[in-house]
């Protein structure tokens, strides 16, 4: 046997004096001295999320104080800009004819009033030249009329012939009426047919808008046949809008002609539209009526087809105490808010009763006066999540 050397006895010395702690440890349940095992280095703190009020700021966590306050049913909807139907009109000849002149453009002002284009129609030269032969022939019967009478009263004709010739007066009278009334029917104003006399431009009609406005579409250009009731304009007094949409049937009791309809468009634009009309019939495809608003445009700030979405408040009822929406958060199955504590933000539990979609009401868990975490709660909510997980490993 090879004698040991001193490196080996060393080794020897080392295993038996860890053979002997080891020992020590099983009989007294001890840790030998130097060997105690090391604490973790920082305990989990149940349900409280640790955040500086810095931090909380910059991720958008806003306190808010809970407290009495009014659910309102709100109303969501979206409708398209049009051109009120009460102050749009459709300009067009009630009789054939060819464009002489279109003096609008499209997109141009027009005065109430105002001479959009002129017609050349022979309907019109007839009718024109039919009143002024029934006029001049009215006259000579008025004429010849008075002398029969006269004649009669001095008795030198008899009175047959007076008779006659008062019935041949009122006929005439009859036809210019009739006479009268087509040219009016064809667009002439009473002052345009007072007017009239015999000569050239018999044939000539003006088309003339009877509102003031904008010309919002043109369908005259000169040379060109218009059909009867073809429109050659449309005007509209961009002044006053409407909008239309759907209102479904558990929402309409809530809907009243004067109620304010707050808008918006995605480019910023903001308005207060009001309520003019509720539809009485529901349409049986979708359940809803249609409501319209008006929405004052003197500045001329929206058009007719712009896009907006609004927020009709319809019903308001009251609760003893409310929170954001926002600052109920669902954990562990259970609905939640969080609430300030020195380090940082501790979950509580609650129980929630009504919501309008922006405040919800709190019937237990908490009370008026509490400050509560609102705006990016959602973030407390998904740091609580990773600290459960953490403490349950």
């Amino acid at each position: 046997m090879k004698p040991l050397n001193t490196r080996s006895l060393a080794r020897l010395g080392a295993g038996a004096l860890a053979l002997g702690g080891l020992a020590i440890w099983i009989v007294t349940g001890q840790p030998p001295k130097g060997h105690e095992a090391s604490e973790p280095e920082a305990a989990h703190d149940q349900g409280i999320v640790h955040l500086t009020p810095e931090q909380a700021q910059a991720a958008g966590i806003v306190p808010v104080t809970a407290g009495p306050g009014r659910l309102v049913r709100r109303v969501r909807v979206t409708a398209t800009v049009t051109a009120d139907q009460d102050h749009i009109v459709h300009i067009a000849a009630r009789t054939p004819g060819v464009v002489a002149e279109a003096r609008k453009k499209l997109g141009e002002p027009v005065a109430a009033g105002e001479v959009l284009a002129l017609i050349d129609s022979t309907e019109v030269a007839d009718a024109r030249a039919e009143y002024l032969a029934a006029l001049e022939n009215e006259g000579l019967a008025r004429t010849t009329a008075a002398r029969e009478e006269a004649l009669w009263r001095q008795r030198i004709s008899p009175e047959r012939d007076y008779l006659q010739a008062k019935a041949a007066a009122m006929e005439a009278g009859i036809r210019t009426g009739r006479a009268r009334h087509s040219l009016q029917a064809l667009g002439l104003s009473e002052a345009e047919v007072k007017a009239l006399k015999s000569g050239a431009g018999l044939q000539r009609l003006e088309l003339r808008s009877p509102i003031a406005g904008q010309v919002i579409n043109r369908g005259a250009t000169r040379g060109d046949r218009l059909a009867a009731d073809t429109d050659a304009y449309v005007v509209a007094d961009l002044a006053r809008l409407s909008l239309t949409f759907p209102i479904y049937a558990r929402d309409l009791p809530y809907v009243a002609v004067g109620g304010t309809l707050p808008l918006s468009t995605a480019d910023g634009r903001t308005a207060t539209a009001r309520i003019t009309h509720v539809g009485p019939v529901l349409d049986p495809a979708t359940g809803s009526a249609p409501v319209v608003a008006t929405l004052d445009n003197a500045d001329g700030t929206w058009r007719p087809g712009d896009f907006a979405t609004g927020t009709l408040e319809a019903d308001a009822q009251e609760a003893a105490l409310l929170v954001p929406e926002e600052a109920v958060v669902t954990l562990d199955g259970q609905s939640q808010i969080f609430v300030p504590v020195p380090g940082g933000y501790a979950r509580r539990p609650i129980t929630v009763g009504r919501s309008d979609g922006v405040h919800a009401e709190v019937l237990a868990g908490l009370k008026p006066g509490d400050s509560v975490a609102a705006g990016n709660a959602f973030i407390l909510k998904a740091e609580a999540g990773k600290g459960d997980a953490g403490h349950d490993e």
